[in-house]
């Protein structure tokens, strides 16, 4: 993945993620604090910690995302090689769920 493609989508990503705290911080100025904002916040740091872990490496890949490779024992283990090029899953979630405009749904 190219390293300024990806930034523009980090920054959108991480945007989406200021605006969602910061109505929600302003929604809790004008009622009582509940249990919604707290929970948004968990939500949105949740995402944060995730996506620091699915950071691109020197290679431009996920340095995470991986394929299960069978050993000669035949146990299932992880390894780092052969990860596809592109945004991982992780992203290509966040980028559909907090860039894009969902079908359907109202700007």
């Amino acid at each position: 993945m190219d390293a300024v493609l990806f930034g523009v989508f980090a920054a959108g990503v991480q945007e989406y993620l200021r605006r969602v705290m910061g109505t929600v911080a302003a929604g809790a100025a004008t009622r009582s604090a509940g249990a919604v904002p707290a929970e948004v916040a968990r939500l949105a740091a949740a995402w944060r910690a995730l996506l620091r872990q699915h950071a691109l490496g020197p290679d431009g890949r996920c340095v995470v995302c991986g394929e299960a490779s069978r050993t000669r024992d035949g146990v299932a283990r992880w390894l780092p090689r052969r990860r596809p090029a592109g945004l991982c899953t992780v992203w290509q979630v966040a980028v559909a769920y907090f860039i894009r405009q969902l079908p359907g749904v109202d700007p």
